[in-house]
């Protein structure tokens, strides 16, 4: 009888873990040509950009239902540079790894995790988030005193993503949700140096969205406060399109900081069935230096299937003074020698793009 009753639990285990669900693998790849002008040192620079719509990635999630309205998530993400083949430097999942929780309490994530500085000022870029113009991809090398860690001038979010962290966001209660994250220093003697802290709260009814959203870096040498993070964020969708601004303040309190303001508008028309048309325009007011560049981007989408769209965008800035801003994310295009997309001071800077893009 016990070897029978052995038998039917080891067939009914067997059969319980071939009936259990793997992980979820998703991604996207999204690959242009662009030329960009005014490169610094090397003129312009045509070749292909990772990234025109949204970052390419590979990644695995997952989720259990454990009872009583309660999961155990998980999520690993990876970095693709897919005209090359690599993940890009750094952690193999440098984009996301985390392992949480959630139910009707809300949700709880440990490990690495975006920031809300960085996740809320992709959500509302009209851009999409992409490496091509927009809030997310413009940069400015002069920026680096105020913070070492970021050079975006408009999401100057400190961290785009944490190490050793805890995050945690509400549920949604009637349209509001809050979100926080506390990144470890993981300082003998000091809960403060090294440490990032970052919040949000957003409201979502009907076709109103808008956040506000700060953030905290501390030294990574002493318990000392050296940046500071603001922004608020709003999005209305009109029958016709969907119009976006946003405001941030980019504050270092360390040696050599300063203040940084930017202000953007944007907006997302659909032109028919298949067809999307991105619009953005943006100005810096970077104090440190008293100059005020401005930079605008335009982007056509043709959606061939819900999964798979071709893209073409155009892009410029104009330097005001010494400024040098730049209109694509440095990481995601680079000349064959290394050099990277900044112009010289002062230089005005266009890049135009073709592009395709399939997520999965």
């Amino acid at each position: 009888m016990r070897t029978k009753q052995l038998a039917a639990l080891l067939l009914g285990v067997g059969c319980a873990s071939a009936q259990a669900e793997g992980p979820t693998i998703y991604g996207a790849i999204d690959l242009n040509i662009a030329t960009v002008s005014n490169v610094a040192g090397k003129g312009r620079v045509t070749g292909e950009h990772n990234g025109g719509m949204s970052s390419s990635r590979l990644g695995f999630k997952g989720s259990e239902d454990i009872g009583n309205g309660n999961s155990i998530n998980y999520l690993l993400e990876m970095d693709v540079l897919a005209d090359v083949g690599s993940t890009g430097s750094g952690p193999l999942f440098a984009r996301s790894s985390w392992v949480g929780a959630s139910g009707k309490w809300g949700e709880i994530r440990l490990g690495r995790n975006y920031t809300e500085t960085y996740e809320l000022g992709a959500k509302f870029d009209p851009m999409s988030g992409g490496n091509f113009g927009g809030v997310m991809a413009v940069f400015d090398s002069r920026q680096t005193g105020l913070n070492p860690t970021s050079g975006n001038l408009f999401a100057s979010y400190g961290s785009a993503r944490v190490d050793n962290s805890i995050h945690y966001r509400t549920p949604n209660m009637l349209g509001l949700v809050g979100r926080v994250t506390y990144s470890a220093g993981e300082t003998a003697g000091s809960t403060k140096t090294n440490s990032v802290r970052t919040g949000s709260v957003e409201y979502t009814r009907g076709p109103l969205d808008g956040a506000l959203v700060l953030g905290q870096m501390y030294s990574p040498a002493a318990p000392k406060l050296v940046f500071r993070y603001e922004a608020g964020y709003l999005r209305y969708q009109f029958g016709f399109a969907r119009i976006v601004a946003g405001h941030t303040e980019s504050i270092g309190l360390g040696p050599g900081g300063g203040k940084f303001v930017s202000n953007f508008v944007g907006a997302n028309i659909p032109a028919g069935p298949s067809v999307m048309l991105n619009a953005f325009l943006g100005r810096v007011d970077n104090r440190v230096f008293d100059e005020q560049p401005l930079t605008w981007s335009l982007r056509g989408d043709y959606y061939l299937s819900k999964r798979s769209m071709l893209y073409a965008g155009y892009a410029a800035s104009r330097q005001d003074k010494g400024s040098r801003l730049n209109i694509v994310n440095l990481a995601k295009f680079t000349s064959a020698s290394g050099a990277g997309n900044q112009p010289n001071a002062g230089d005005d800077q266009t890049g135009f793009m073709v592009g395709i893009r399939h997520v999965f």
